[in-house]
């Protein structure tokens, strides 16, 4: 198992497209994962969970990844939630 501390730095947090981006990649993996976001834990993922748990710039998400490809899926994650989204 995997635990990784990772910083939201998108000056409009991780919004409904993010939040899109980041369910579709959650539901393809066959890996064990929860999101912990303050008071907030996630473990079933769409894109409703992800947005509810209202990451603004700055904020702090906990990852914690379990299963085969953990390694590879917790670097997907921080790319994902790290990630400056510019959409125009």
């Amino acid at each position: 198992m995997i635990r990784r501390k990772i910083q939201i730095k998108n000056k409009k947090g991780i919004h409904l497209r993010p939040s899109s981006i980041i369910a579709k990649m959650l539901q393809k993996t066959s890996d064990k994962v929860v999101l912990y976001a303050g008071k907030q834990t996630v473990k079933e993922f769409s894109v409703f969970s992800i947005l509810g748990l209202c990451l603004r710039y700055n904020d702090y998400v906990l990852l914690q990844v379990d299963g085969p490809d953990e390694q590879n899926t917790i670097k997907k994650l921080q790319c994902l939630f790290e990630h400056k989204y510019d959409f125009t």
